[in-house]
């Protein structure tokens, strides 16, 4: 089994190309014959292509809020990559349709959206927070801590009513 879960990746299968992470994913097609989930640690086998799909805009975000690099070529590429996998598609899904409506996204999130940011403080930020009498603290990821109409904002970039 994996070591870790992360977002939609497994770890142990996670593989690198120019120093990104790029997907390596489970069979999907036992799922069809033994159900999606495995019953000793309750994870799912397979991986939705919709959350896949949401990492990977996410991360052309953070490669285009870090490095000042491209982000519709960093998905293009990505989600071609992604092509080669085995993805669990909803009826409604398809990898073309995602293709088309990440690339839409993006061009829209640079064209209507990026004016009204100000200074960018951080991009993909790991935070915890401790809460009394729970022994482990809560782990998240800031999308973006940005400056919106003078204002210090925590940005969070959503892609689930796309797919």
């Amino acid at each position: 089994m994996p070591d870790r879960w992360h977002g939609a990746l497994w770890k142990r299968n996670a593989v690198l190309r120019e120093g990104r992470t790029v997907l390596q994913l489970t069979e999907c097609q036992k799922d069809r014959v033994l159900g999606p989930y495995d019953i000793e640690n309750l994870r799912p086998r397979c991986v939705s292509a919709s959350l896949v799909f949401g990492q990977i805009v996410h991360q052309a975000l953070a490669v285009f809020f870090r490095e000042n690099g491209n982000p519709l070529k960093f998905f293009v590429d990505t989600w071609k990559d992604a092509n080669g996998f085995d993805l669990n598609y909803s009826r409604s899904e398809s990898w073309e349709k995602l293709n088309a409506g990440g690339q839409s996204l993006l061009e829209r999130f640079l064209r209507d959206e990026l004016s009204r940011l100000g200074e960018i403080t951080a991009s993909e930020k790991v935070f915890e927070l401790r809460i009394t009498n729970v022994d482990r603290p809560l782990v998240g990821i800031i999308d973006l801590l940005a400056d919106v109409a003078g204002k210090k904002t925590v940005v969070g970039f959503k892609t689930s009513g796309l797919s």
